[in-house]
């Protein structure tokens, strides 16, 4: 192994280590993870496409090789380590940089999650729309259209990212379509190879903005990298990310 190898090594060796302590490894949440099975697919290639259709999901080892740490300047404050793979942070900072040179600034509050780490997001989810309706069928059915299951969620791809803004208290709020934040990254996202993986449908008419082609409700704040060319295409066409994937799998 020569030189530039090995130090590469141990720099990946490094990032999985801190990944590891940061946010999880396998088998760290073994219990509430019971339940939920491994996918067959590893999430190298940035178009791979993760969604509720059997196939479509990840095994639970996935761990892109490549994750770096997102500068603390980026992120929301209280936000502890997150990361991304070094491609999708490298444009994420160029959208930042220029939309706060524009006067909009824009902060990260997750990135990476793990297999383990989406169970914990999962179940939450369970507890707390069944809390809200007083019923645990309706709220697993609510946690389904707001939550990724595990390994169907595209934070474990590490090319996705949640955004917040300072003008809506750093939180996840629909208001947010109304700000010129969004306004100028919904305009300018794919330029920097972004975008936005669950856009509005309210197809079952709950003011939630369901879209039952994704299978989720919507998200504003949710951005995945998939490159300029790709992106640039979805943006022109109006198309979603999923039709987009499925098209060029068919090529």
């Amino acid at each position: 192994m020569g030189l530039s190898a090995t130090t590469q090594y141990f720099k990946t060796l490094l990032v999985t280590l801190l990944v590891t302590l940061t946010v999880g490894s396998t088998g760290s949440h073994a219990d509430v993870c019971h339940g939920f099975s491994s996918g067959p697919k590893h999430g190298d290639d940035i178009l791979t496409l993760i969604n509720k259709e059997a196939e479509n999901k990840l095994t639970r080892n996935y761990l892109p090789s490549d994750l770096v740490r997102v500068p603390p300047d980026y992120l929301a404050p209280g936000r502890g380590a997150q990361f991304l793979r070094a491609e999708a942070l490298t444009w994420l900072e160029r959208l930042i940089k220029e939309g706060a040179q524009n006067g909009f600034k824009f902060y990260v509050v997750s990135g990476f999650r793990s297999f383990e780490d989406q169970c914990m997001t999962f179940r939450s989810k369970i507890t707390k729309w069944s809390s809200r309706f007083g019923s645990f069928q309706k709220g697993l059915d609510y946690a389904k259209k707001s939550s990724a299951e595990p390994g169907r969620s595209q934070h474990q791809l590490g090319t996705t990212v949640d955004l917040t803004i300072e003008r809506i208290n750093f939180k996840f709020l629909f208001s947010i379509t109304s700000t010129p934040e969004f306004l100028w990254i919904s305009q300018n996202a794919h330029r920097f190879g972004y975008v936005m993986s669950y856009p509005w449908a309210d197809d079952d008419q709950d003011g939630l903005g369901y879209n039952s082609k994704t299978g989720y409700y919507f998200e504003p704040w949710h951005w995945r990298y998939v490159g300029q060319v790709a992106a640039t295409e979805i943006f022109l066409n109006k198309m979603l990310l999923d039709d987009f994937i499925k098209n060029q799998n068919q090529k």
